[in-house]
């Protein structure tokens, strides 16, 4: 059996976790009232339309944790997994496509239909990470919000094309993913508690990989969509 960390190791790791969520909120924050305060200032209805789903989602996440909601129905964990996964990111899509639609021109039916794959996709990935590790909830919004931020990325994002303005927005954009990365292990934490579950550093890594794989493969079908004229 592994040996138990000496208590002294334990507080310490446990304040500096403590510290690095307070400090990763308190810079999100931030930077979602600069982004509002810039749109507004420039009358930007895009940076408005952002900063105001950034801070709608914080709002959610933090009601949802604060008040301990869980959430399941009858059908198979991962059918409940995979569904509150993709109709939390069709919230996501459905709060943002005024200010930021999947490409100019396109419906709201065309933006939910074609982000459907990807999306599917990337929760069967994340249901899979989740079924072998455990994570908090603060690891499932940092890891599964980066992993979707980098699937972004790929395909031409914010951050590649501003780094510097990019780095400092990182935590709100984390925001954009993560909050349907969050939502299926949250809510249905108390089912996935009775799955037998490892905690290893190893969970990061396909935290980030098993998702982002999904999500690029989506992508590509979502290209035919595009390329067949789904609008």
């Amino acid at each position: 059996m592994p040996k138990a960390q000496p208590k002294c190791l334990q507080h310490l790791m446990n304040g500096t976790s403590r510290m690095f969520k307070k400090l990763f909120f308190t810079v999100a924050i931030l930077d979602t009232l600069l982004l509002l305060y810039a749109g507004i200032y420039e009358n930007n209805i895009s940076a408005i339309g952002q900063g105001a789903g950034y801070l709608f989602f914080m709002a959610v996440i933090f009601f949802i944790i604060s008040r301990n909601i869980s959430f399941k129905f009858k059908a198979p964990l991962f059918i409940q997994f995979i569904f509150v996964g993709w109709f939390c990111a069709m919230i996501d899509e459905l709060v943002f496509y005024l200010s930021n639609p999947l490409f100019e021109g396109v419906s709201l039916t065309g933006d939910l239909a074609l982000t459907t794959g990807p999306y599917l996709l990337a929760h069967l990935g994340w249901y899979y990470v989740h079924k072998k590790y455990k994570f908090s909830w603060f690891q499932s919004l940092l890891t599964g919000g980066l992993a979707l931020l980098i699937g972004e990325e790929i395909f031409g994002g914010f951050i590649l094309a501003s780094p510097l303005l990019g780095i400092i927005l990182l935590p709100t954009f984390i925001f954009m993913h993560g909050f349907h990365m969050i939502m299926p292990p949250y809510l249905l934490r108390n089912e996935l508690d009775k799955l037998n579950r490892k905690d290893t550093k190893l969970k990061y890594f396909w935290g980030i990989l098993s998702p982002l794989g999904g999500y690029i493969i989506g992508a590509i079908f979502l290209a035919f969509g595009t390329a067949l004229g789904i609008k």
